[in-house]
């Protein structure tokens, strides 16, 4: 009789055969029945969806688990089986995993949820295999990849259930990096602490990196690197997280002061001066090399090398946030001098001490001595970086050094390249602009 069915109704009939059959088993039993009818529906459906979908239920449940969670794999895609798989295989294998993973032996012990885990992992890995769409596929290869490093069991099993939450609601058509992006910020809020949340947040930024919108991928990889340098948990976190938060947010006007935002509010998540100030240096060096402007490449490079001497970190952190409210607000037609010369004075009037100040403006003077084509202007910072570098104290060589920025930053807005008067006859005490 059954050699006339048609394969549909075989694969049905071995289904129903295969949920009688558990019935009444004790769950070992049920589940060596069980692995029998899906290995059946394997042979039987040749190369069709629902072959797909109980090879990946049969690897989802041979592996080392307690039998009443395998049992309860088989079961529920042997129901699905009998009735037939309705709509497409991607969010079957993941309305699967959802109820699966949720059906899995609970116990008090450091094996809770390993079960939900190793169920959900193999589920994700027929999804990432037989995905019809780019979100569909890249999500579920990104919640694998977030589960794949050291993790508590729990993180990883929230993990997968908020994947396969967002899978079985069909994402084909959806955009790519919104998609993970969305599934990022989702993720890591599921998981039991800062560290885990770090970690599954990682491979997903990475996974952004991969697509082709060059806005995306400059500010995951700026994200990625800013949060793998030496931070508590909680701070990398909030990096990441802020990154995802900007991948979401509406396009800024450039990517350069998409970056700076970033920058921004990744140094506001910092709990003190020394992470701000690591942290700020990754981003500034992203800039550095996505920006699309020269002036915000020449602002980040030299925010970044005058910060890197012996400094306090309250100090260099101050002027990486000036750095990144510079870049924010230029436009496409700013003078770097301006924005150098901006910074220089910003250098000066907020670091912690005058020390500091005066350090970070020499260097942004020898930066712009170095960069300026017009020779007056050149001269004039070349002079101010030569006659402050001996000075026998630092309130005196910032005093001129405020002069020259001050002259240096009014040239670029009016164009004008006159000789300034001699700094040094000048009050270094007088208040300046």
């Amino acid at each position: 009789m059954n050699a006339i069915l048609p394969a549909s109704a075989r694969i049905a009939q071995i289904a129903h055969d295969g949920l009688k059959r558990q019935g009444g088993q004790t769950f070992e039993n049920a589940r060596t029945v069980g692995d029998q009818a899906l290995a059946a529906i394997v042979s039987e459906a040749g190369a069709t969806p629902e072959a797909v979908y109980a090879a990946a239920a049969r690897a989802a449940s041979t592996q080392r688990l307690y039998h009443q969670s395998a049992y309860a794999t088989q079961n529920i895609a042997l129901t699905t089986l009998a009735s037939g798989i309705n709509g497409p295989l991607g969010p079957a294998l993941a309305s699967l995993g959802s109820q699966a993973i949720h059906k899995t032996v609970w116990h008090e012990s450091s094996l809770a949820y390993a079960d939900g885990r190793h169920i959900g992992a193999r589920l994700l890995d027929a999804i990432r295999d037989n995905g019809v769409s780019g979100a569909e596929t890249a999500l579920a290869s990104a919640a694998r990849d977030a589960i794949a490093p050291y993790l508590y069991n729990q993180s990883a099993f929230q993990v997968e259930a908020e994947a396969f939450a967002r899978l079985s609601s069909n994402v084909q058509g959806a955009d790519v990096v919104t998609t993970l992006a969305e599934f990022g910020r989702a993720a890591r809020m599921k998981c039991v602490d800062n560290e885990n949340a770090r970690t599954v947040a990682t491979p997903i930024l990475a996974a952004i990196e991969k697509t082709s919108d060059t806005r995306a991928v400059a500010i995951a990889e700026v994200a990625r690197r800013a949060a793998a340098v030496k931070l508590r948990p909680k701070t990398a976190s909030l990096a990441q997280d802020a990154g995802f938060a900007r991948i979401l947010t509406p396009r800024g006007a450039t990517l350069e002061s998409d970056l700076a935002a970033l920058g921004t509010a990744a140094l506001n998540g910092c709990e003190d001066a020394e992470e701000q100030r690591g942290l700020g240096h990754e981003v500034l060096r992203g800039i550095a090399q996505h920006a699309t402007s020269y002036t915000a490449r020449q602002v980040a490079r030299v925010a970044n090398e005058a910060t890197s001497q012996y400094l306090y970190n309250r100090s260099a952190a101050a002027v990486h946030l000036d750095a990144f409210r510079l870049i924010a607000g230029a436009s496409a037609t700013s003078e770097p001098l301006h924005l150098l010369a901006e910074l220089g004075k910003s250098a000066i009037a907020r670091t912690e001490s005058p020390e500091d100040g005066r350090r970070m403006a020499q260097s942004v003077l020898g930066a712009i001595a170095i960069r300026e084509t017009d020779p007056v202007r050149a001269a004039v910072a070349q002079a101010a970086q030569a006659q402050t570098k001996g000075a026998s104290r630092d309130e005196l060589a910032t005093g001129v050094q405020r002069f020259a920025l001050d002259w240096l930053r009014q040239s670029a807005v009016t164009g004008a390249s006159v000789q300034p008067a001699d700094p040094a006859q000048t009050d270094p005490y007088a208040p300046l602009a």
